[in-house]
């Protein structure tokens, strides 16, 4: 009874934390209150904080493609507030959006690289009945695959679960004939670099339905380039004691000069042309290129610059080491450390 007991208080904490996250969003406490009681959740039945930095939960994997984030660090994501309330909402509206393309089917989801928590399968269960969806997951990792076997077994949700195994997401091939309505796959950095978010999109995506959901929906990388050069007239005849916040603010963040899209990661797209683009001449050695990142997770949610780690500016490099040059050109380079590749442009 004292079980029974538990298990209905953890999952009333799942339904609070899912009507918090679906609602409209009205102020950073609201999330703050649904992430608190999802890690009430994750925390009492794994037994994993992972803020502790506990013993063998703290390597990385290194991948032919990329590198598989350590599972205490990929349980720390939960935290960063509108990366989950983004991707958590547009999981729920992308399950009903699929529920809408394939009526009176129950759905197959594939999650890859779910961590130690699985943060977009395990709250969706407060949502839906496993007649309306089923889950594959994946993870490289086998720590995190036990503390997600400890949910699914703590909670009683093992109806959901097609299958729960560990796995690279690169090397994974369903089973003859098995297709999925919905994919996931958040296994990204800044820019697109480190991680092999872009090899497991373009992997996966076959094995969606036509009219199947992949999550996020677009990945768009834009670059700009600081400038040191402009002045603040304003600030200088002010002063910080004139309502100026942050008197270092110019500092944190100087004027940009914004360059255009250079990578977008859109599944099921074949190809990702170079993007060729200018840089203004700009004399302070300490102006930087920096690339910016926008998350089209699903249906106008939009992860936007500095909403999250994820979104923060990346600074490529130092203006005055890139090799002069008329135009650069930007590629997208899928290798054991992806990222974008900027040169000069070849003179034609």
């Amino acid at each position: 009874m004292e079980n029974d007991e538990r298990v209905s208080e953890l999952r009333a904490k799942l339904k609070e934390a899912m009507g918090q996250f679906i609602g409209p969003f009205e102020h950073y406490g609201q999330i703050t209150g649904a992430v608190k009681n999802l890690e009430a959740v994750f925390f009492t039945l794994t037994g994993l904080d992972p803020f502790s930095r506990p013993s063998g939960y703290d390597g990385e994997s290194r991948l032919d493609q990329g590198v598989a984030i350590a599972p205490n660090f990929a349980g720390m994501c939960v935290r960063e507030l509108m990366r989950t309330w983004h991707f958590i909402k547009g999981m729920y509206l992308g399950i009903k959006a699929a529920a809408d393309n394939f009526p009176g089917q129950r759905l197959h989801v594939l999650y890859a690289g779910c961590g130690p928590f699985a943060p977009l399968f395990i709250p969706l269960t407060a949502c839906f009945s496993p007649r309306e969806i089923g889950f594959t997951l994946l993870d490289i990792h086998p720590q995190s695959i036990e503390c997600v076997e400890k949910l699914i077994a703590g909670l009683g949700i093992s109806g959901y679960v097609d299958d729960c195994r560990v796995a690279d997401a690169l090397r994974f091939n369903p089973p003859p004939g098995k297709m999925y309505h919905l994919a996931v796959t958040e296994t990204m950095n800044q820019a697109l670099r480190k991680e092999p978010q872009v090899a497991i999109t373009r992997h996966l995506f076959p094995f969606l339905y036509s009219q199947g959901i992949f999550i996020p929906q677009r990945v768009t990388v834009s670059a700009a380039v600081t400038d040191y050069d402009r002045q603040f007239p304003e600030r200088q005849a002010a002063g910080p004691e004139a309502g100026d916040q942050n008197p270092l603010d110019k500092a944190v963040h100087p004027p940009r000069i914004d360059l255009g899209t250079i990578f977008e990661l859109i599944p099921g797209q074949e190809d990702y042309p170079a993007a060729t683009f200018h840089i203004p001449p700009l004399k302070n050695k300490e102006n930087h290129l920096l690339l910016l990142t926008e998350i089209t997770v699903f249906d106008g949610l939009v992860l936007t610059e500095g909403q999250c780690s994820l979104t923060l500016p990346y600074k490529y490099g130092r203006l005055h080491k890139l090799p002069p040059a008329e135009r650069y050109v930007a590629r997208y380079e899928v290798s054991s450390l992806p990222g974008i590749i900027i040169a000069p442009a070849q003179a034609r």
